[in-house]
């Protein structure tokens, strides 16, 4: 990250009700995504398929005007979800500060940014943690900082691991 503060806590382990609130809240539709998945057992992120997931860790970050998010991935995630909640004035002002998906933290010929997604309040972004994402720098010209949050999903291994040790015998 460029241009702000992390919170140097895994907010998952945080007995705040707000926000233990937030992450009942993101439960639901994490498993919607998950139930979309098809279980491809050669799918980098759909051969981890469960039905069970745990909350590994969360975080917040106060972006700057100017700063951003450096491209990086979560390797120790399954699936990841940042949520960007502006504040609202700032929010109106605001035309960038793009989530952007593909493009490596080091330059790569024939890599670069596949996708970008607009934040906007109450948009949850859920995607595999292994690929590269960061922001693209919001306006200096905007006064107002920016909240962000993300927390990654992993599937419970010792579930998956009880079920395909029952169906062998």
């Amino acid at each position: 990250m460029r241009g702000g503060l992390q919170s140097s806590d895994n907010l998952v382990y945080l007995a705040d009700p707000l926000m233990q609130t937030y992450l009942d809240a993101l439960a639901g539709p994490v498993s919607d995504y998950i139930r979309q998945l098809s279980g491809d057992d050669n799918h980098p992120l759909e051969s981890r398929c469960s039905s069970s997931f745990t909350f590994t860790g969360c975080w917040s970050v106060l972006l700057r005007p100017g700063g951003f998010h450096v491209n990086h991935t979560h390797p120790q995630g399954w699936i990841s979800s940042p949520i960007t909640c502006p504040f609202r004035q700032a929010c109106r002002r605001q035309a960038g500060r793009l989530i952007k998906f593909g493009e490596p933290r080091w330059p790569h010929a024939g890599c670069d940014i596949e996708r970008t997604v607009q934040p906007k309040e109450g948009r949850l972004v859920l995607f595999p943690s292994h690929f590269w994402h960061g922001t693209i720098p919001f306006s200096s010209a905007s006064a107002s900082p920016r909240l962000s949050m993300s927390c990654l999903h992993k599937r419970d291994a010792a579930m998956k691991l009880a079920s395909s040790t029952s169906t062998a015998h």
